[in-house]
């Protein structure tokens, strides 16, 4: 799939938020991208989706956000994603440019944290 790397990493530092979350699960369907994440330190909770970028529907387990990161920085702007797969089950990304080809591994799904769910939202004093 031909994307901008651009729109690839806006996604990701809205919710790695310079490296508070690292390991989140992305999602994606045929027309979006998103993850729910928490922080390492449990502190913050949130939910991240763009229609700018779209993969081959499915759950990708994303466990270093920052090696992901590290990368992207290699590639030109447009790149080329690819999934990888064995026995029918993802097992990394593949990024190519045109000059440059990077694979990133995946994880499996259970080393990726929980996301509860937000009880109740809390009260915001705007000044």
């Amino acid at each position: 799939m031909l994307m901008q790397k651009s729109v690839l990493e806006r996604f990701i530092a809205k919710y790695n938020l310079s490296g508070a979350a690292e390991s989140v699960l992305w999602i994606t369907d045929d027309d979006s991208l998103g993850t729910r994440f928490i922080s390492d330190d449990k502190n913050v909770l949130g939910i991240v989706r763009t229609t700018e970028a779209t993969f081959e529907p499915g759950e990708y387990s994303i466990y270093d956000t920052a090696q992901l990161w590290r990368q992207l920085g290699v590639l030109e702007e447009d790149i080329n994603v690819r999934i990888n797969k064995k026995n029918n089950k993802a097992t990394s990304l593949g990024l190519r440019d045109a000059s440059s080809k990077v694979t990133f591994v995946l994880s499996k799904k259970e080393v990726i944290p929980d996301v509860p769910d937000l009880k109740q939202l809390p009260e915001f004093d705007v000044v």
